[in-house]
């Protein structure tokens, strides 16, 4: 669960939109609380009232993603 303050304009978030999963990218604070955000799938503004509607900091995990698998590139070399 993502805490309001851990969420950062720029950053991509999964989310649950009307039911169903969207990637969502923070653009900005709204005035009457929560975020501004762009659903990149369907390039919608939404208005995120709570960071407990979003799920995953897509960016972080990509970034994870990226060292785990050149790590095992390395040791695939290693071998």
């Amino acid at each position: 669960m993502i805490k309001k303050e851990d969420v950062k304009i720029g950053t991509t978030y999964s989310a649950v939109i009307g039911g169903l999963p969207a990637d969502l990218k923070i653009t900005g604070p709204a005035k009457t609380g929560g975020w501004y955000a762009t659903n990149l799938r369907t390039r919608r503004i939404v208005h995120v009232r709570s960071a407990d509607s979003l799920r995953l900091d897509l960016d972080a995990a990509e970034a994870a993603a990226e060292v785990v698998l050149a790590a095992r590139a390395a040791l695939k070399r290693r071998k």
